[in-house]
């Protein structure tokens, strides 16, 4: 969801619906479940777009997580994040890319990070994987 570009900071329920003017008692199942409802009924503060049919779009978006493997840079500044390694992940650099934006990004870690020699894996995310620890 794209809750920068929208003004908000967080991405917590709790946050998210502070900012939209309610409060709830939450870590409880169905007081989490009502907040987020109303939450997804809700409309996005700056673009005015309904979040729901937003979430479902974002939701059925397909895109490359590529890993930097053994990368020697702090690759932080171009969106990647860090993974320990401690949840059977690679221990490495990540990022979501989508198709069109595939090619330009290898090309960059070959010639910028691994001086033609691409050392780089990736894997397709969508639904079914992207919050799976089996990916």
């Amino acid at each position: 969801m794209p809750w920068a570009e929208e003004g908000l900071r967080g991405c917590s329920l709790d946050y998210l619906l502070y900012r939209f003017g309610w409060f709830f008692h939450g870590h409880r199942a169905m007081n989490d479940c009502r907040a987020t409802l109303h939450l997804l009924s809700s409309t996005l503060p700056l673009s005015g777009r309904p979040i729901f049919p937003l979430f479902l779009e974002n939701a059925r978006c397909r895109v490359w997580r590529i890993w930097t493997i053994d990368s020697p840079f702090d690759l932080k500044a171009r969106s990647y994040r860090w993974s320990n390694g401690d949840d059977g992940r690679p221990k490495a650099w990540f990022r979501d890319i989508d198709d069109a934006d595939l090619a330009a990004e290898e090309q960059f870690l070959a010639d910028e990070i691994y001086a033609g020699q691409p050392r780089h894996d990736c894997r397709r995310i969508d639904f079914r994987n992207r919050f799976s620890d089996r990916e």
